[in-house]
Formats: C-alpha cells, structure tokens, sequence
C-alpha cells in the first residue's frame, strides 16, 4: 500500500471533468479532495468539524422489485441545489425510472467536512449497487450532478466500466 501513489485535489473544475478525474483515479488510488470554504477562504477543512457527525444524505426511487427489462435509469445528486425530475425526464427522455440522492436543504455550502464527504460517497457507491442488483438490464444511467466538485471526484471514483451500465453524466444547472 506505501508504494501505490497519493493525491491531495484542489480543484474548481467542471463537475463533469471532476468525475472523470476520479474515474481515472479508480478507488484504489487514495484521494484526498478538499473543498474550497467560501466563508474562511480557505481549502483546509475547519479543525473543529466533527468528523463523526450524522449526516442526513437519503436516496429514494429505488424500487423494491427486480426490474427484469432493458431500461435507462436517471440519478439525480441534489447536493449543492435541488435537481428536479422534470428536468431529468427532459434531459433523458429514454429513463424510465428515477432514484434521487438527496440531503435535507441543498445548498453550496452543504459539504462542509470529510465527514459529509464520506457520508456522500458511500451513498454515492451504494446506490450504483443498487441499480446493478434492482436493473440487472440496465442500458445506461444518466447522472444528473449538482454536487461539490469533491463529490464528483468520489462520484467518478465509484464507477466501474466492468460492472455498471454506462454512464452519462450532466452538471446540472438550473437555467
């Protein structure tokens, strides 16, 4: 494990371009992604961030049934701002099912420590499995980001070519 490389990421980049610098970092990589904190101009987090915080992150619209025929599935990340459906269904009009990655109230300030990072990225990561258990026939997944670019990196992170459908991914913008 001392041998393999580190990387510590600072980065305002697209959120499209972060996933794909995660997705080419893999999950064996270790990653250290910070997020610019606009109120202390500053990357580092805050020193008195509780690093075991509960943090409140829920995915809803998985269903509870295998869905045996071929299909799209639209995945919302309403991090940063809320990513409507109707959006979603007008950016990907061939998903037929939609499962949503949300915190309470959106907002650019929402990740505030490592703790809501990880707290994110496992979601992130569960809900993938989640589509390859719930659609096994699964064709695509078209991601609709409004996320930190951190969570884009883990988001990038979390995809597997060799066992998830293929992802499109969008950086949300409301207009």
């Amino acid at each position: 494990r001392d041998l393999l490389p580190r990387f510590a990421v600072f980065s305002l980049a697209p959120i499209p371009l972060a996933a794909h610098l995660g997705f080419l970092f893999s999950d064996r990589v270790e990653v250290r992604a910070f997020q610019y904190d606009r109120d202390r101009s500053e990357w580092s987090w805050p020193s008195d961030a509780d690093e075991h915080e509960d943090v409140q992150i829920d995915t809803s619209g998985v269903p509870d049934d295998v869905v045996t025929q071929p299909c799209e599935v639209g995945l919302r990340l309403s991090i940063s701002a809320r990513v409507s459906e109707s959006d979603a269904r007008a950016g990907a009009p061939d998903a037929t099912h939609h499962i949503e990655i949300h915190v309470p109230s959106p907002n650019k300030m929402w990740l505030s420590s490592t703790a809501r990072l990880r707290a994110a990225a496992k979601q992130v990561r569960d809900t993938l499995a989640a589509i390859r258990d719930r659609f096994p026939e699964c064709t695509r997944v078209h991601v609709f980001a409004a996320v930190p670019t951190p969570i884009a990196i883990a988001l990038g992170q979390a995809v597997n070519p060799r066992m998830d459908p293929s992802v499109a991914l969008y950086e949300y913008a409301r207009q």
